[in-house]
């Protein structure tokens, strides 16, 4: 139940409304190192797979990078993680911090830290790095660790208000998986072109360009509140990778898929 409701916590039973319904389905993604286990050590073990990555569905700017890849492969490490400077529209997530053991983490806002703590810092003047959610594991290392990783990982407990109604759920926080290895590799990335999610829909219109010549959007000299900034940023990091990523053209009716020979004619003309 909600910490609204007060405690000792009860099992959430009023789900959708009705009374008696409850959600089975864990919430964390953390989940994944256990759910996915046998998965993973199939792609290692039968398939010969030696990276994997793990990133939210909801980001359009999570697409394999070459060269995350080779420095990751080359470096040794056993995964990256991207993060990039915080923005208005980072506000559900986790920010880079050093952990009680002097050891670089995954802080989730919320859960982890609060998010008073996080504008106290960058009223400070300190830049905070908002973790992207795409990390880069080598198999090897994932498949050798993978029960000691599900049973070491922390679990948190998060206040949630969803559709199904307000509750608490214990979770596995995937990115806190950091603190847990030797040297993990971070790597700073441009928000713009690799972490364009939708979290929430005010971010989901924004990146999508609606109103920005509306002269009321909201502009401010303070970059931390210059939402219209924000959004004009946003809506060239969705035309970069819908035009240079995905292999989309933007039409007077809208984006349309390139057919192959159409995209090869497109390779062929940019390598001139």
């Amino acid at each position: 139940t909600h910490s609204k409701v007060g405690k000792p916590k009860q099992i959430f039973t009023n789900a959708w409304g009705r009374d008696g319904e409850m959600l089975p389905l864990p919430g964390g993604h953390g989940q994944n190192f256990i759910i996915l286990s046998e998965i993973y050590k199939y792609l290692y073990t039968d398939l010969g797979k030696r990276f994997i990555y793990i990133s939210n569905v909801d980001n359009i700017g999570n697409m394999p990078d070459p060269v995350s890849i080779a420095l990751t492969a080359l470096s040794g490490r056993e995964a990256s993680f991207e993060f990039a400077f915080r923005t208005p529209v980072d506000l559900k997530g986790g920010i880079l911090v050093r952990d009680q053991k002097g050891k670089l983490n995954c802080a989730d806002i919320g859960p982890a830290i609060s998010g008073e703590e996080v504008d106290k810092q960058e009223a400070s003047g300190k830049n905070i790095l908002f973790n992207c959610a795409t990390g880069l594991f080598n198999l090897e290392f994932l498949t050798e660790n993978i029960e000691y990783i599900t049973k070491k990982l922390p679990m948190r407990i998060t206040d949630q208000n969803k559709d199904a109604g307000i509750y608490s759920q214990a979770e596995q926080v995937t990115w806190e998986i950091m603190g847990m290895l030797e040297n993990p590799m971070i790597l700073g990335v441009y928000k713009y072109d690799r972490f364009l999610a939708a979290k929430l829909l005010i971010e989901s219109l924004m990146t999508s360009g609606l109103m920005l010549d509306d002269d009321n959007y909201p502009e401010h000299e303070d970059p931390s509140l210059d939402f219209k900034h924000t959004a004009e940023m946003l809506n060239e990091g969705l035309k970069m990778n819908l035009r240079d990523v995905y292999g989309m053209e933007e039409t007077a009716a809208g984006w349309k898929a390139l057919s192959v020979d159409e995209l090869k004619t497109k390779l062929r003309e940019s390598s001139k």
